[in-house]
């Protein structure tokens, strides 16, 4: 974990390949900074924390992309697929099932793995949604997730970043994710 870019390209993780060619804006270690709730939020145990870094300033930035440099992979990986079958599994009340496959993953993902069990449909989901957001860390996933949660009824979230002095607040809900087309280009047919 002490490299600059630890995991390899073309890993046996990965399935399909594509990647964002790097943008200092988007993946640059002094400009886009993982939000220090998701930071907090990883246990001890937990490998996929020592892909956060902290900077000079303190801000945790991102270093485990699957293309072993500064572009974000935007391809599918084993992670993934693990997660979108948990989540699947769970959506069909085959809670166990679900389970099973979000197990399999995170005992690659943490040290002394204890399985988890999920008595309810909501406590499965619950571990896989949090497994899914500090599995796909800067890969392009978390507005689609945000978007598909909220068709699917989930509790609004709210999305809370702080630029300085100033805090902006973004709803996550049905309304607030569609994009609207101006009037004036609707009048333009």
């Amino acid at each position: 974990m002490d490299a600059p870019f630890p995991v390899s390209i073309f890993n046996s993780e990965t399935i399909l390949f594509t990647n964002m060619v790097a943008q200092s804006t988007v993946s640059g270690n002094n400009v886009a900074f993982v939000n220090p709730e998701l930071v907090n939020s990883y246990l001890e145990e937990d490998l996929r924390a020592g892909f956060l870094v902290n900077n000079a300033a303190n801000n945790s930035y991102f270093k485990g992309s699957y293309t072993s440099r500064q572009d974000v992979f935007t391809g599918v990986a084993l992670d993934e697929i693990l997660l979108i079958l948990a989540e699947s599994m769970v959506r069909q009340d085959r809670i166990d099932e679900g389970v099973n496959y979000l197990n399999q993953l995170l005992m690659q993902r943490f040290r002394d793995f204890i399985p988890y069990t999920a008595n309810s449909k909501t406590d499965a989901l619950g571990l896989i949604l949090d497994a899914r957001r500090k599995s796909l860390v800067f890969r392009g996933q978390r507005w689609a997730d945000l978007k598909r949660l909220s068709v699917l009824g989930s509790e609004p979230e709210t999305l809370t970043r702080q630029i300085e002095n100033d805090v902006v607040n973004f709803t996550v809900s049905m309304e607030n994710m569609i994009l609207k087309i101006p009037q004036r280009e609707i009048d333009l047919q």
